[in-house]
């Protein structure tokens, strides 16, 4: 039975639907191909089809996004835990550009 699940950040699904070699990309199609456990969250859902300019390519991207569980966030406790998370990087001096980033996580 598998306990870890991987999610990717938004930023390796487009170098992923754009073909862009990086070492992200190619630890996202490892885990594909491994038939690894990927989720992914309602915001990296948004972030990665907004930047399709193609309607084809944006109906393809998004059935096949559609394939993997889809996690979002409901309780108020998620929103309170990701402003931990953030104003624990702060502390180390560590400044997270995007309030999305923090609820990702």
């Amino acid at each position: 039975m598998r306990t870890n699940v991987v999610i990717d950040d938004t930023s390796v699904w487009i170098d992923f639907f754009n073909g862009i070699s990086s070492l992200s990309k190619m630890a996202l199609h490892n885990l594909l191909e491994a038939e690894e456990d990927i989720c992914i969250s309602d915001y990296i859902l948004t972030e990665t089809l907004q930047g399709f300019k193609d309607d084809k390519e944006f109906e393809a991207a998004k059935m096949h996004l559609l394939n993997f569980p889809i996690y979002g966030l409901k309780v108020p406790e998620s929103y309170i835990h990701a402003a931990r998370l953030y104003r624990s990087c702060r502390k180390k001096g560590v400044t997270i550009r995007k309030t999305a980033d923090c609820l990702i996580a």
